[in-house]
């Protein structure tokens, strides 16, 4: 293939990439990755928040608890919080 013919056809597939770019971007299939990255941030700290401060807001409760009642009630807690990220959605 010629230098000439080269420069052409990759002319070709930049402008079909170009448009089938401008057809999802408009069709609203396309998103801002830098946006998407700062909801999963903000995300990941609110789930890190809440499993952090289970120890202080569990403690009294669990003071004199047998280990099998311990162990249910952290684990529910902690299963309500996973619950409620993956029911958030956004």
């Amino acid at each position: 293939m010629t230098p000439l013919n080269k420069a052409k056809l990759q002319w070709v597939i930049e402008r079909a990439l170009t448009s089938r770019q401008k057809r999802e971007k408009e069709a609203g299939l396309l998103h801002n990755v830098k946006e998407c990255q700062q909801r999963h941030l903000r995300q990941i700290h609110a789930v890190k928040g809440r499993l952090t401060e289970l120890p202080r807001v569990l403690a009294n409760t669990l003071v004199g608890q047998p280990a099998a009642e311990i162990e249910r009630i952290i684990t529910e807690q902690v299963t309500a919080i996973l619950e409620d990220f993956a029911a958030d959605g956004s």
